[in-house]
């Protein structure tokens, strides 16, 4: 008595009208986040958990379904995946970064792009040391490989790895691509009047992307403002092949100040008000893209468990032999007809 009226209760519940409404609330809000950028991707959580009570509902009132294991195995793996994909929009995280060649990488220059009301940025302190990065052109701007070469810190040592477009880093459950966003950095030392000294980097835009405007603005920390420029290294004309190095001996770098640009080689100082500047070199940054998806092994297990049990399903309605035995004695129950 107890289970029917349950049932009954549930019954509203496994409507395939409210099945048809949650998909249509789930595809205006998945169309909004992504395709618009009009709303943010934590609405499409409201309708993945009415799809899961509906599925639930649907699983405790249909007698085909609790009568077959095979069904009830991939209506359980379709509930799982409904608030496993929730709770993965609320634990998720995207970032970006740019490393220059020579730096480690610092989580306090990451840009989050997207994070999930559960997830707090916990982006590993010493991920990776960025090394030498090279970019393959071809046809001119037709980009065709990016490798960067990185060291991780491990056991107390700092094996290197190469990464490229299709070979990403991952450390603690975090994956570092690489981007096809890079350029040239100018690594700089700042010396103020009592004798500190302070060294950065100063990104120039993307490269050669904005090739035709190579200059940065930067305040200094006495409250000065200054203008570098950049004139890269000449590269291959026409249809040369070509590869972008940090190798940025042949670049020329220039600082603005109050429209005099003086130009600045590596190891030269340059007096400012407040203190000098010096540039050490010049090399490359490169963009990372970072990810971080904690439930998407879990998603493709259950994904594959539920095709098992829709699999053994339709094995045993279709081509078991117990279903072959059946069909076997309603043939043989036909009656015969004699022609006279």
């Amino acid at each position: 008595m107890h289970q029917s009226a349950l049932i009954r209760l549930a019954a509203p519940l496994a409507s395939l009208r409210l099945t048809a409404a949650a998909m249509a609330a789930l595809f205006a809000t998945v169309f909004l986040a992504y395709a618009l950028t009009l709303a943010d991707s934590g609405w499409i959580v409201p309708p993945l958990v009415v799809l899961a009570l509906n599925l639930c509902a649907a699983i405790m009132v249909n007698r085909r379904i609790r009568g077959s294991p095979g069904l009830i195995a991939f209506h359980v793996a379709l509930l799982a995946i409904c608030l496993l994909a929730g709770a993965g929009i609320l634990t998720r995280m995207h970032g970006r970064v740019e490393v220059v060649e020579g730096t480690a990488f610092d989580p306090s220059e990451v840009q989050i792009v997207e994070q999930g009301i559960w997830r707090n940025v916990d982006v590993p302190r010493s991920a990776f040391v960025q090394g030498p990065v090279e970019v393959d052109f071809t046809s001119g701007l037709l980009r065709q490989h990016t490798r960067s070469s990185v060291a991780v810190p491990l056991d107390g040592g700092m094996p290197e790895s190469e990464l490229s477009d299709t070979h990403p880093l991952k450390i603690a459950g975090y994956r570092f691509s690489p981007t096809s966003n890079k350029g040239y950095a100018l690594l700089l030392t700042w010396r103020d009047d009592a004798g500190g000294e302070t060294t950065g980097a100063v990104h120039m835009p993307s490269f050669p992307a904005l090739e035709w405007k190579q200059e940065q603005g930067w305040r200094t920390p006495a409250g000065e403002d200054v203008l570098f420029t950049l004139k890269p290294p000449l590269r291959p004309a026409g249809e040369a092949s070509w590869t972008l190095r940090g190798d940025g001996a042949a670049a020329e770098v220039a600082v603005i100040l109050q429209d005099r640009p003086t130009i600045l080689r590596p190891g030269e100082w340059q007096r400012l008000r407040g203190g000098a500047l010096r540039l050490e070199s010049v090399r490359l940054w490169l963009g990372y893209r970072i990810d971080r998806e904690p439930l998407i092994g879990w998603m493709l297990l259950v994904a594959i468990l539920g095709i098992a049990g829709l699999s053994l399903h339709f094995y045993r309605r279709l081509w078991s032999p117990a279903t072959r035995s059946r069909a076997d004695e309603e043939g043989d129950a036909h009656p015969v007809v004699a022609r006279g």
